[in-house]
Order: structure tokens, then sequence, then C-alpha cells
């Protein structure tokens, strides 16, 4: 589960509400996955993996250094974003258009989506999966990423699982977290053109896991417990489970409330519990009630304190 909040997949969401809307066939997880990331600085780009059946855009007529393009896309994001000021959506597509012009990746990627989403320009697949498809010769991890899941549907071009696969396995070897995900869950299971390999898989959600990816590392409390890829290791299964408890994963936080009621009491379950309810998981409301009718309001109090706590020092990881 990788924690989105931002407001372009809202707006996704919303326009998918229409039965007639271009992406109306995508899956949650691929709406999710193609939310606009926060600005972040990125490194030099390697070469593009394979030459682009599409044109590449056009130069820019203004001639804009590097730092002025990144400049451009940080101030698009925050516009897209709401940050320090009115969401302007097609303020924002304006200024990413300009950066991808200028060259930016991510600014190509993110004006992509803005296409794809109809999210301040009218709704546009195949000229969202053009610009998508240049951050991703680019080099751009998420452009990858993103053009990956589009070639796998079809969605805005034609469907090529060849070269879905060698795209999301570039964008994992660039350390993308969500395409290490990916690329973990298809050697699991030997879907997608990749072989089935589960000490690969391991390997891949272990690095995951590290870059803090909760739901990396509640599988790897499963692949320990079961001796999948790694040898059975019940401590190891413990540890991954309680830490992807504190990255916010809600069904990790629900077993760990169980593991902490049997070991310490209600006090110790309590903030698990209280995380997990917060967060909207359902299957945690009966434990909820039961575990707090076993407590004062002291120790509810407290509890609340230590649940706030615990969300203050593992803030979701962007994407």
């Amino acid at each position: 589960m990788i924690h989105t909040h931002s407001s372009p997949f809202t707006t996704i969401m919303n326009l998918l509400s229409a039965s007639s809307h271009p992406l109306r066939g995508l899956t949650g997880a691929l709406l999710l996955s193609l939310a606009l990331p926060v600005a972040r600085s990125h490194a030099e780009q390697p070469p593009a993996i394979l030459p682009s059946p599409t044109p590449t855009p056009e130069p820019s007529p203004e001639k804009l250094t590097r730092k002025e393009a990144a400049r451009l896309f940080h101030k698009a994001v925050n516009l897209q974003q709401g940050i320090g000021d009115t969401p302007d959506p097609v303020k924002a597509r304006e200024l990413y258009f300009r950066a991808a012009r200028a060259g930016d990746p991510r600014a190509m990627q993110n004006l992509g989506v803005m296409l794809l989403a109809g999210a301040g320009v009218p709704a546009d697949p195949a000229e969202g999966y053009r610009w998508i498809r240049s951050g991703a010769d680019a080099g751009d991890p998420k452009a990858l990423f993103s053009c990956s899941l589009l070639l796998r549907q079809g969605v805005g071009t034609a469907k090529d699982p060849s070269l879905a696969s060698k795209m999301m396995q570039r964008s994992a070897d660039l350390g993308y977290v969500p395409a290490l995900v990916s690329v973990a869950d298809d050697s699991l299971s030997g879907e997608n053109g990749m072989t089935k390999d589960p000490k690969r898989a391991a390997e891949l959600l272990l690095r995951a896991a590290q870059a803090g990816h909760d739901g990396a590392a509640l599988r790897l409390s499963d692949l320990y417990k079961n001796g999948t890829g790694f040898p059975k290791d019940p401590a190891k299964s413990d540890e991954w489970l309680a830490t992807a408890a504190r990255l916010g994963n809600s069904p990790a936080q629900f077993l760990y409330a169980h593991k902490m009621m049997v070991l310490k009491g209600p006090s110790a379950s309590y903030p698990w519990i209280k995380l997990a309810k917060d967060a909207g998981y359902v299957p945690v409301i009966g434990m909820y009630y039961e575990i707090t009718a076993l407590m004062t309001p002291d120790q509810i109090s407290h509890g609340d304190k230590e649940a706030a706590a615990i969300k203050a020092a593992y803030p979701p990881l962007a994407q």
C-alpha cells in the first residue's frame, strides 16, 4: 500500500465516475500508481531503454536552462497540489508543458498524467501516453513505471506486454520503490513476463521495505514466516510485522494489535487498533470497542498520545 493523499488522485477518481471517460477501464491500483508525485530533485538520467515509437516533443521556443525548467516543475507541483496557494490545475498544466518542452522528464510524466485524467485540460489518453513515454525514454523512473502500466493495459497506446516488462524492470533497476514491489510480485507469481523466483522477489521486497514501503514490509513478514525466498525466521517475521505497522499499514496494525493483546494486554494493543481505525480499516472496529471496554479513560488518553506519536514519527512514503 502506497499512501497517496494528494488531490490529483482524487481528481482522477472523480472523473472516472462518468462511464464515458476514456480511463473508465483502469484499475484502482493503476490509478493510484499514476497519482502525481511530490516534487523531488533528480539525478542525471540514463539514456532511454528503447527508442520511442512516437515523435519526441518539439523543442521549447524558450531558452530555459535545466535549473529554470526544474523551478517551473516545482512551481507546477505546488499549483497542482494547492501548496501555498489555491489549486490551479490549468496553470499547473501550462507550467508542466513549458518544463516538459525544455526537457524535464518529471514534467513530462506529470503532464502526461494530467492529460490522461483530464485535469486542467481535456482528457487525451494518446497524448498523455506520448508525454509519459517521452519521460520514460529520458530515463525517469516514475515515468518508466507509469508507462509500463499503460502498456500492460493498452491505455493511450497498443498493449505491449514485452516492452511493459522491460520498462518495469528498468524502473526497478533505478530504485523506484513501487517498481521494486511490482517486479517482486511478478517474480513471486511468475506473471507479466517474469520468471518465478522467490529469492529474487524476497531481495526486492527487502529493498522496498528498507526504503519505507509498508506493504513490502508486511509481505516480508509473511516470507520469513513461511520460509519463502528466505529461511524461516519467526523473529524476523515479527520484526517486519512491527515495521509494517509503524509505517502505517492497517492490516499489519491489526495483526500486531492482536499480538500485543496476547503478550502485553489491552494498553499495549490499543495504539495500533486506534491507528488502523482512524485510517478507516473496517475489520478493526469490533476489536476497538472490545479493547476500550477493558481500559480506563486515562489509559485510552495515553494510548491516543502513543498512536499520534507513532504516526508523526513515520510519515507516509512519498512517491
